[in-house]
């Protein structure tokens, strides 16, 4: 959980049934109602999943799984996921997968991501057709990331065809991307390399013509030797 990020905060407010496995003493504003200012070993009261996380590891209290992730409301979901409203449930799969790991439920998590799966084909779709349409009731029966999600690809859709007849802004270069240019001590270095190069050519074809040159004279001198002899 981030305490910057108001989504988590408020998926942390789902409640679960804890029941005081001792007396608590000074808790008693946690029940409502209540003028007591303890709290007696086996009471019940429904907790907000961050104290009732933190009181569950010191072994205070033992939690119940919420309902909307009990058996009978999974296999609403696991039937159909596209019919069930998640319009009381904002943050069902990210508060989901916080309850998978509490409670060590592996199936939780494997649900959660069959009904993102499923749900997610048909927002996404809706989000690209559903023009001049009211939208209000379909994104109000989605969680909160589901509606980031359809927000998300219905407005990249307007925009689209926006730039699609030339109704929208001109596309232009982002002015905070820098593009790699060559500098100029690259180049100097490529031409001092060329430089290089052509001067170790030169040096080359040079002493390869000097290391000729002695052997020339060898032959002629040998010529003129022969010819001296025979005459």
């Amino acid at each position: 959980m981030s305490y910057l990020n108001i989504d988590d905060i408020l998926a942390e407010e789902q409640k679960l049934s804890c029941k005081f496995l001792y007396n608590a003493y000074n808790l008693g504003q946690l029940e409502e109602g209540s003028a007591d200012t303890d709290i007696e070993k086996g009471t019940k009261i429904d907790l907000p999943y961050w104290l009732a996380y933190v009181l569950a590891k010191k072994g205070l209290v033992s939690a119940e799984m919420p309902t909307p992730y009990q058996q009978d409301f999974k296999d609403k979901l696991i039937a159909d996921p596209n019919v069930i409203s998640m319009r009381s449930h904002q943050y069902y799969d990210k508060i989901g997968t916080m309850l998978s790991s509490f409670f060590s439920d592996r199936s939780l998590n494997l649900l959660l991501f069959r009904v993102f799966r499923d749900r997610f084909l048909k927002i996404y779709n809706q989000s690209l057709n559903l023009r001049e349409t009211d939208i209000t009731k379909i994104v109000g029966n989605m969680t909160r990331l589901e509606r980031n999600i359809f927000e998300n690809g219905y407005r990249s859709s307007i925009d689209y065809d926006k730039w699609r007849n030339r109704k929208g802004e001109k596309i232009e270069r982002n002015p905070n991307i820098i593009f790699p240019v060559a500098s100029r001590s690259s180049s100097v270095n490529n031409s001092i390399n060329s430089n290089n190069i052509n001067s170790s050519s030169t040096q080359s074809s040079s002493s390869s013509t000097q290391s000729s040159q002695p052997k020339k004279d060898t032959v002629l001198k040998k010529r003129k030797r022969i010819f001296d002899d025979e005459s």
